[in-house]
């Protein structure tokens, strides 16, 4: 009975661990993939100017 309650014990802790590094990885993924979708917004947005001011 003890053992099997420290194993649930530690496989929710394990759990919540992973829970807890998932949710930071893919908030840093979202971050990262809206900062970049900025940057080649901004970057399109001067190319577009550039080339229409061009012709």
């Amino acid at each position: 009975m003890v053992i099997s309650l420290k194993n649930a014990l530690s496989s929710i802790w394990y759990f919540k661990k992973l829970t807890f590094i998932l949710k930071k990885t893919a908030n840093s993924y979202y971050f990262i993939s809206v900062s970049f979708t900025k940057v080649l917004e901004f970057y399109l947005k001067n190319y577009y100017i550039n080339n229409i001011n061009t012709f």
